[in-house]
């Protein structure tokens, strides 16, 4: 859709006054529904949601919500694709809770790019690649919310060690290093919930057949 937007010229980047209030949005969400479940409601009734059966069978809810979506949703769905042509990452900028949760949780992460402010040539290629359109140049550590860690930046920056990635206290660290630290702790995890049985569903396939049978009529909770 970025690549579409550029060459029919219609990409567009907003001020930095309405940009800002806009990114406040997915944070707010995100505290809207951390207020509901961690606040609003109890320890019981979110382990009565827990054993519901629209949580059991929520992940073919969410399939007939795409395959048949009712007027309002797809007409929400139609506005964020042509709007992405326009603003770059709309919906993940701009709406996207889950993105607000990643965003806070970089913040307090070990891995950051650096600019080097001497070597740099003020060429701006990282901040034209850059997906979450990052002001790189203007920084010296780019410590925000904002970055995904997709080091897209340090790839195409032309000039050597300008741009690299490092953990506190060193200058310099592989790109390689920030997905294999990723793709190890996934692992960790995995092999952590395999060996104490908690990856595989206890519910039996039976009552998974029998939800997914009725699963139009689930009403949500």
């Amino acid at each position: 859709m970025e690549k579409t937007g550029r060459k029919l010229k219609i990409l567009w980047q907003p001020p930095i006054w309405l940009d800002l209030p806009l990114l406040s949005l997915k944070y707010l969400l995100l505290f809207f529904f951390l207020y509901l479940i961690a606040w609003k409601m109890t320890l019981g009734q979110i382990e009565s949601f827990y054993t519901s059966p629209y949580n059991l069978a929520v992940d073919a809810k969410m399939l007939l919500f795409f395959m048949a979506p009712s007027g309002l949703s797809a007409g929400i769905m139609i506005f964020l694709v042509i709007i992405s042509f326009v603003i770059r990452n709309f919906w993940c900028r701009y709406l996207c809770p889950y993105g607000a949760l990643l965003g806070l949780l970089a913040l307090v992460g070990p891995f950051q790019v650096k600019r080097d402010q001497e070597t740099c040539i003020d060429c701006k290629k990282c901040e034209k690649t850059c997906p979450a359109s990052i002001s790189l140049t203007t920084r010296k550590t780019i410590r925000t919310g904002e970055c995904i860690g997709c080091t897209e930046c340090v790839s195409v920056c032309p000039v050597e060690d300008c741009l690299t990635l490092a953990l506190p206290g060193k200058k310099k660290n592989s790109i390689l290093l920030l997905p294999a630290a990723v793709l190890t702790t996934f692992f960790l995890f995995y092999a952590v919930s395999l060996g104490t049985g908690h990856w595989y569903s206890e519910v039996p396939p039976e009552v998974m057949k029998k939800f997914y049978s009725i699963i139009a009529e689930l009403p949500h909770p």
